[in-house]
């Protein structure tokens, strides 16, 4: 029963970093080595990317103010931490009132790519993170 709470430690943990890293670097230098890939080899299961993912979920109850680009910056230092390549993605979608934004995270495990924070089917279409900043969709 400890693992489960180290790891929604780590995550709460994590959660407050990448809003601080947000808020005092700026999009820009915070998001630098944040969408590419590493090649690295994965050290853990697809299980535990999962788990790690709602650990992120319940710890960002705890951030205020946490949002999607906060999960995925904490997510992607969780797997990288345990040896597993991870991308942050961004990307826009039409919603009914206009277009809604949205950062998800991306792992290659065993050549199978696993997505975070986003259904396969929500319909965003992936862009560069800089044109997602240009949208004006952030906080």
């Amino acid at each position: 029963m400890i693992e489960p709470l180290v790891r929604h430690g780590e995550a709460t943990a994590r959660l407050w970093e990448a809003r601080l890293r947000l808020k005092a670097l700026g999009w820009r230098r915070a998001l630098a080595d944040s969408t590419t890939r590493d090649r690295l080899e994965p050290g853990i299961t697809v299980a535990e990317i999962r788990a790690v993912e709602r650990a992120l979920w319940r710890g960002s109850r705890l951030v205020p103010g946490a949002t999607c680009i906060h999960r995925a910056l904490a997510g992607q230092k969780m797997l990288r931490r345990r040896g597993l390549p991870a991308r942050v993605a961004m990307g826009l979608r039409k919603g009914p009132t206009g277009l809604e934004g949205h950062a998800w995270l991306e792992a290659t495990h065993v050549g199978e790519l696993v997505r975070l924070f986003v259904a396969d089917d929500a319909g965003y279409k992936e862009v560069g993170w800089e044109q997602a900043m240009n949208s004006n969709l952030w906080g």
